[in-house]
């Protein structure tokens, strides 16, 4: 897991709203300015698995995302942060199911 300190970036707050109403919310913008820092403070903090797909070799990536489409599936609440979610393999296809 990520070390997440106490610091919140200002979208912080909007995306911990969002979590309250909405179904999917995407994070994106460059590289270094907190993403991955943010998904793991609200996944401390609202609860939730966090992923980072870039950690993951291949097996375990699929492994993980076909838990979570069970999950998603099977009409379980759950709060998922995917993390690097473009390391995933096959991903335009597997994002199509």
């Amino acid at each position: 897991m990520l070390s997440t300190g106490t610091f919140h970036r200002k979208q912080y707050f909007r995306v911990k709203e969002l979590l309250q109403s909405e179904n999917f919310i995407a994070i994106v913008g460059p590289s270094r300015v907190g993403k991955s820092v943010m998904m793991a403070q609200l996944a401390d903090e609202c609860g939730g698995n966090y992923v980072s797909f870039k950690l993951l070799s291949d097996d375990a990536s699929d492994d993980t995302f076909d838990d979570i489409l069970k999950r998603i599936s099977n009409n379980e609440e759950t709060i998922e942060y995917l993390d690097d979610i473009a390391y995933l393999k096959d991903l335009g296809r597997r994002l199509a199911v």
